[in-house]
């Protein structure tokens, strides 16, 4: 599903698609990035702009999901022509 398809009548060009996914960058960042979120949920939950449980659960959550790309668990999904599943465009998909 792209988040930005809405305004399209027509299915998306595969090649278009495989020019501007970011997935090989993204999986050198991921690392950074879930730092970066972990950093943020922290910040929410000092403020109390989010409860001290919805902190937990989602500091839990992106620590598993840092430890299945450790371990080589996350399926890095690329454009293929045809395919007719769902490709995530990015890391945050």
């Amino acid at each position: 599903m792209k988040r930005w398809k809405s305004g399209f009548r027509g299915p998306l060009d595969a090649g278009a698609l495989t020019f501007s996914s970011s997935l090989e960058v993204d999986r050198r960042l991921a690392e950074d990035d879930i730092a970066g979120s972990l950093a943020h949920v922290a910040m929410l939950g000092d403020r109390r702009i989010i409860p001290a449980a919805a902190r937990r659960a989602i500091t839990r959550a992106l620590k598993e999901i840092k430890r299945e790309i450790a371990a080589g668990d996350v399926p890095w999904l690329r454009v293929r022509p045809g395919a007719g599943r769902f490709v995530a465009e990015d890391i945050h998909m």
